[in-house]
C-alpha cells in the first residue's frame, strides 16, 4: 500500500514560517499606534505609515502566493519546485520588509518583485496543469 499525504507539508511549512513574520509585523504597528495614541489612522507619521504599508502589503500578496503554492502542491508538483517557490516567496517577503524598514529602496523592491514572480510562476504552473488534463479532475489511484 502507498503512503499518500493528503495535508499540503510544504506549503503547511512556508505558510507557519511566514505566520511569524506576519505576526512581527503586526506587532510593530500595534507598537507604533500605542506610542503615537493613535487608533485608525498614521497620525501622518512617517514610521507608523511604513509598518502599516509594509503590514499591508504583506496581506495583500502573500495569501495568493501560498493559495497558488498549495494548489501546485495539490497537483503533484515535483517537490523541489515547491521548495523553491516557497524559499523564493520566503526570502522576497523578508526582503521587502528590510528594505521598507530600513528605506532601502533596492531591498524593497527586489522583494515586491521577487514576489510577484512567485506569484506569476505558480500561476504558470496551475494553468499549465489545467489545460494538460483538459480542465477535468486528477484523480490518483492507490493501491
Amino acid at each position: 500500500m502507498t503512503a499518500v499525504t493528503i495535508f499540503p507539508q510544504i506549503t503547511g511549512l512556508f505558510t507557519g514560517i511566514l505566520t511569524f513574520l506576519f505576526v512581527g509585523l503586526t506587532l510593530r504597528v500595534v507598537q507604533l499606534r500605542r506610542r503615537d495614541h493613535e487608533n485608525w489612522g498614521d497620525a501622518a507619521d512617517s514610521d507608523l505609515n511604513i509598518a502599516i504599508r509594509t503590514h499591508a502589503n504583506f496581506a495583500e500578496f502573500v495569501p495568493l502566493a501560498l493559495l497558488l503554492l498549495g494548489l501546485c502542491e495539490a497537483s503533484f508538483f515535483d517537490s523541489g519546485i515547491l521548495y523553491a517557490l516557497g524559499g523564493l516567496l520566503t526570502l522576497a517577503r523578508f526582503a521587502h520588509a528590510h528594505g521598507m524598514y530600513t528605506k532601502t529602496l533596492a531591498t524593497r523592491g527586489a522583494g515586491l518583485m521577487l514576489t510577484n514572480l512567485v506569484i506569476v510562476i505558480g500561476s504558470v504552473l496551475v494553468l499549465q496543469n489545467f489545460f494538460a488534463y483538459g480542465g477535468s479532475s486528477v484523480s490518483v489511484s492507490i493501491k
